[in-house]
């Protein structure tokens, strides 16, 4: 603990406010295209280890749709987020702790979970929102052109989405008032776990993916997928409580056919 302290009070002490919140940016390019080629790596190997795991394992890759996602999320990170982290910013100055001493790690205990909650309601009411009739058909249903998620596709987006989709992504810390660390490590965690839901494999219970007694997030997003109007979170919280997570178990003994 004392060496991350000390690294970040050097952090804290030789950059701005603003260089440290777009280092938060960096984070989430870094994550994303990390874990993202990975899976995308282990779709084009298809390594007989993985395909059990698959959950449209007879599903192949074209590589038009993954030209058209590559260059959508490029373009998208290059203009729609930094325009978005700007305008942002403001409210992240006043709204985050930017101390050079850090929180204990503790609190993590609870913000983790808290920030879950809170992206669990915002995400699953913003994804619902766009699946109304006339959002669908202008906004989201870029979205849904590809059938059989891949990793990469997870920010498969109209530039619309994109924005809401870094409202979502920080809205968490700016309620909570989270230390601005805390911030980046979550930045981490969720598109990590955004990309593992859109990768198409099931991996539990090696790479934990779900907060039982709900599903998957991966079987869950890839029966949205399949469905259009059933499960819409993140967690399945609120798809188990209003009802929109019906069929989900028929689908799962489905898996791979």
């Amino acid at each position: 603990m004392a060496l991350i302290q000390d690294a970040w009070a050097t952090i804290a002490g030789s950059l701005s406010h603003l260089q440290i919140f777009g280092l938060a940016y960096v984070a989430f390019l870094v994550t994303f295209w990390v874990s993202g080629l990975t899976f995308l790596a282990i779709d084009q190997l298809r390594p007989t280890w993985a395909l059990g795991f698959k959950c449209q394992r007879h599903q192949k890759l074209d590589s038009v749709t993954l030209a058209k996602v590559v260059r959508n999320v490029v373009f998208n990170q290059l203009i729609t987020y930094p325009v978005s982290f700007l305008l942002l910013y403001p409210i992240a100055a006043r709204r985050l702790s930017w101390s050079a001493e850090l929180p204990p790690l503790s609190q993590l205990l609870w913000l983790v979970p808290a920030k879950a909650l809170i992206t669990e309601v915002l995400f699953y009411c913003s994804h619902r929102t766009l699946h109304t009739p006339w959002l669908y058909r202008h906004v989201h249903k870029i979205h849904h052109e590809v059938k059989a998620p891949f990793g990469l596709c997870a920010l498969y987006f109209h530039p619309l989405e994109h924005a809401q989709a870094t409202l979502v992504g920080i809205a968490p810390a700016l309620i909570l008032g989270s230390h601005v660390a805390f911030y980046m490590l979550w930045v981490c965690i969720a598109t990590y776990a955004v990309v593992l839901h859109h990768s198409g494999y099931d991996f539990e219970p090696y790479l934990p993916d779900s907060f039982g007694p709900l599903q998957s997030m991966t079987q869950q997003h890839d029966y949205h997928h399949a469905a259009f109007n059933k499960c819409y979170g993140t967690i399945g919280l609120l798809d188990w409580l209003f009802g929109t997570d019906a069929g989900l178990p028929s689908h799962v003994l489905k898996k791979g056919k």
